[in-house]
């Protein structure tokens, strides 16, 4: 039966991840609709030996039951109770070392763009993701698939208020950054000066519609805008977390994740 509470990761590679990480858990559930693919194999004899159930089913039931077809033939049903992410304090984050950049989210709610966002943070080295738990799209399964899993390996820390959250960061000494349309171009030698001036960043990226909130973008030292053509009137927000993050990767500030 389906619990709403529980967490559903659909696909070869996501639930490839997950298990790679944590392994299989006895309350775990494994549904797959096919047994033809050797990857698929390997997961099942997984699950088996450790004891997970397992159900054989069909492609439409797996369909009707995780509401998508986007499935490829294997669905993990995890119970709520056990943590999907890596989860991030404020102690964490005032003992990551010095030169490590954060990303926080403020008031993405699309989990395509966290999942895409998360990416990036991976790959280019961001130590974690600040992200609100009541204006931004929770962390769950449509952003983990929609980062192809990697959303796994990256420390995601919910916070009640970005705008408090941001305030005690600058009393602690660290740099805190708004992207926005109207800022300082990005550029390797802004990047230099950030990387000899701070011990920690903290990048916020607003949402595509409305930006940075204004209380948020006050809270911000700085404000810092990717140089593009007009004829584009903005950029993703994940794109634009991409290139912001490889600046600074390219700076030496931060080191790639992979």
């Amino acid at each position: 039966m389906k619990n709403e509470n529980d967490h559903l990761i659909a696909g070869i590679h996501s639930v490839e991840l997950i298990i790679g990480q944590t392994g299989f858990y006895a309350t775990d559930e494994l549904r797959i609709s096919r047994k033809e693919d050797a990857r698929l194999i390997k997961i099942l004899r997984k699950a088996q030996n450790a004891g997970a159930r397992v159900v054989q089913t069909s492609f439409a039931s797996l369909t009707s039951f995780y509401g998508s077809d986007n499935h490829q033939g294997i669905l993990l049903i995890r119970k709520h109770t056990v943590k999907l992410f890596v989860e991030l304090s404020k102690e964490d984050i005032h003992n990551t070392p010095d030169g490590s950049i954060f990303i926080v989210a403020d008031g993405i709610t699309d989990p395509g763009n966290i999942g895409a966002m998360a990416r990036s943070m991976v790959a280019f080295g961001a130590a974690g993701l600040i992200i609100s738990k009541h204006r931004s799209s929770p962390v769950g399964e449509s952003s983990l698939k929609s980062s192809a899993g990697t959303l796994i390996n990256l420390p995601v820390c919910h916070i009640s208020s970005i705008a408090n959250f941001l305030l005690e960061m600058k009393k602690s000494g660290y740099l805190v950054l708004g992207a926005g349309k109207k800022g300082e171009f990005l550029s390797a030698r802004l990047a230099e000066e950030m990387k000899a001036n701070a011990t920690k960043i903290f990048i916020v990226m607003g949402s595509e519609d409305k930006g940075l909130s204004h209380l948020v973008e006050e809270r911000c030292d700085r404000i810092i805008s990717i140089a593009h053509s007009d004829k584009a009137e903005s950029l993703n927000v994940s794109n634009a977390t991409a290139i912001i993050l490889y600046q600074f990767c390219s700076s030496g500030y931060i080191k790639p994740g992979f």
